[in-house]
């Protein structure tokens, strides 16, 4: 996910943990990429098109995000700074907040607007009919930290540098005669049939329902005739309820259909679709959106990121090939570019002069398939190792560390045997390396990975 720009927005509905699947499904040969809904813009802030249109209907948003753009990221911070300084914001200060709260709906000035995120009820953006801004103070929750500074450095940085148009339109008033078949729509509208106070209609701007949703399917009707590629997220089923409007449409044009694995933990109160049984998030596109990639193999039978050119069709497809009986896991370091690798695709990458970097840049100089290093304080072999990102018996089985994790010890060879003696589910594992396999391909394709 470090490779995602995460807005500094903890927008209702927001995306950034799904965007490596989502961006899996996108086309990435995209002149103009709309983000239509763009809310807290976690998905257009991180399209790699020629260029990118944030659209959005809560226009004091999209006036946050122009002024972004616009002002140098120092002025920026200097004046985040100074507002929170001012009023005293923090976590606990409610009459700070409260003031602070009445100075942006007399003045309206933009950034005060994303401060007033750092510091309201679970960071939210609600305006009352007066378009007031009317979000509680999130005592003891929400505050801003350096997680939000970073987050808000790289998203600025982004901004700076990218191509990017804003616009204050309802969906159904932007306007799409210019866009052409290399250009794509990202949708990610409010969705019917969950519980979401964007939807009521209530923040002066306009809700959503079933006449929303009838004139959203039929923009995206317009842009299939015309050829021009769109995604919509939505979900089919919620809580017991079926969304029948969107599933007649899908049964009318036989749209492809992927399904989308989330947790909404950004929205502790009403109904978070993770609390949920029941619920199909999906990703529905008018374009053939596989992502099936052609396997290839060496003597060993560990997959290759290259194409073997004995191929004769380069076309993504499975090729099944069984895994020797001997071995099933192997991991390798590749100390140029800092990744750690398992059957030869990246699956943690870490910063340069690292702790973890240096030791296992250490590791893997030594020879042989166990390998062993003392690591000495504050880098605990222990604390890297629960860094790792894979399943944890694969991780227990790769790793051990000595006493108070002084001593790391890593098996790059996992075998059939010891991987039972490990309770390692090969199926599992498999799926990690899959996601691993297409997490790099995706980053190749954008020019992120080497």
């Amino acid at each position: 996910m470090d490779d995602f720009i995460k807005s500094p927005l903890n927008y209702i509905g927001g995306k950034y943990k799904i965007l490596p699947q989502i961006f899996d499904l996108f086309p990435t040969d995209v002149d103009c990429f709309v983000d239509l809904f763009a809310g807290g813009a976690n998905v257009g802030i991180n399209s790699t098109a020629k260029k990118i249109i944030l659209n959005d209907n809560l226009v004091h948003l999209v006036d946050m995000y122009e002024t972004l753009a616009k002002m140098p990221k120092e002025a920026i911070l200097d004046h985040i700074d100074k507002k929170i300084a001012k009023f005293d914001l923090s976590l606990t200060n409610t009459e700070g907040y409260n003031q602070f709260r009445e100075h942006y709906n007399s003045l309206r000035h933009p950034l005060d607007l994303l401060i007033l995120t750092f510091f309201s009820f679970n960071h939210q953006i609600r305006f009352n009919n007066s378009h007031h801004f009317n979000t509680p103070f999130g005592k003891n929750r929400s505050r801003y930290n350096a997680s939000i500074k970073k987050n808000l450095v790289r998203f600025l940085d982004a901004l700076h540098s990218k191509n990017i148009e804003f616009q204050k339109n309802e969906f159904d008033k932007f306007d799409f005669s210019t866009l052409t078949s290399k250009d794509f729509v990202y949708c990610d509208p409010p969705y019917l049939i969950t519980v979401g106070s964007y939807n009521d209609g209530k923040r002066g701007f306009t809700g959503w329902g079933e006449a929303q949703e009838k004139q959203l399917l039929a923009v995206l009707d317009e842009l299939n005739n015309r050829n021009i590629r769109f995604a919509l997220s939505n979900v089919l089923t919620h809580k017991g309820v079926n969304n029948n409007l969107l599933q007649d449409w899908l049964n009318k044009n036989g749209f492809a259909v992927y399904d989308i694995t989330n947790d909404f933990t950004n929205s502790n109160y009403h109904t978070s679709l993770h609390e949920k049984e029941g619920t199909r998030e999906v990703l529905i596109t008018n374009y053939n959106a596989s992502t099936k990639r052609k396997h290839w193999f060496n003597e060993d039978g560990l997959e290759l990121v290259e194409p073997d050119p004995r191929w004769d069709n380069p076309d993504y497809e499975p090729v099944e090939q069984p895994r020797p009986t001997d071995i099933v896991y192997k991991l390798d370091y590749d100390n140029d570019l800092r990744y750690l690798k398992l059957n030869t695709f990246t699956v943690q990458t870490f910063q340069f002069e690292s702790h973890a970097d240096r030791v296992f840049g250490e590791l893997f100089k030594q020879e042989g398939d166990i390998k062993t290093v003392s690591v000495h304080s504050p880098a605990k072999a222990d604390v890297i190792v629960n860094n790792i990102a894979m399943p944890i018996k694969l991780r227990n089985a790769m790793f051990t560390t000595g006493s108070k994790g002084t001593r790391l010890q890593v098996h790059t060879v996992i075998t059939r045997e010891r991987a039972k003696k490990f309770g390692v589910n090969d199926t599992d594992v498999r799926a990690y390396i899959d996601k691993s396999r297409d997490t790099h391909y995706r980053l190749l394709d954008a020019n992120k990975r080497k």
